[in-house]
């Protein structure tokens, strides 16, 4: 019934279903992007790559969870053929998607440039406050980046 055009037909799910379903998308594409999450933010064309198939699981879970939290059996079984389907129908919506996915990559990897950073200055500061016998001993050149 949500794909019906036409301006005469009611609808026919109970009032705040359609907020419900809005709510549910939302909660599981943050739960699946969390899951996730480890394959972003990788840098390089392989870090691309693993985000493009991070991707792919991300729609899938996310479609998982929101049809279970929908409608829990059919849901569960039939929402990541309905996704499948959709993307297949429409391009523009797989491309957005992994448009939207991209940008989360990016975000994630400049997030991982900074904490890399953050902590390599939080080891120069406390290798710092050593004495050069224990820099010596504890961190030699190799170990130390």
């Amino acid at each position: 019934m949500a794909g019906v055009k036409g301006g005469q037909l009611q609808s026919v799910y109970p009032v705040g279903y359609e907020i419900w379903i809005i709510m549910a998308g939302a909660i599981s594409g943050a739960v699946a992007l969390y899951l996730t999450r480890g394959w972003m933010g990788l840098s390089g064309g392989l870090g691309i790559v693993r985000a493009l198939f991070g991707g792919c699981a991300t729609a899938l879970i996310a479609s998982l969870i929101g049809g279970t939290l929908i409608v829990p059996v059919y849901g569960t079984f039939f929402a990541p053929i309905m996704v499948v389907a959709a993307f297949g129908l429409n391009p523009w919506l797989a491309v957005s998607w992994f448009a939207v996915i991209l940008a989360a990559h990016g975000l994630l990897m400049r997030r991982i440039a900074e904490l890399r950073e953050a902590a390599l200055a939080a080891d120069d500061s406390a290798i710092g406050q050593l004495s050069p016998m224990s820099q010596a001993n504890l961190y030699p050149k190799h170990k130390h980046l």
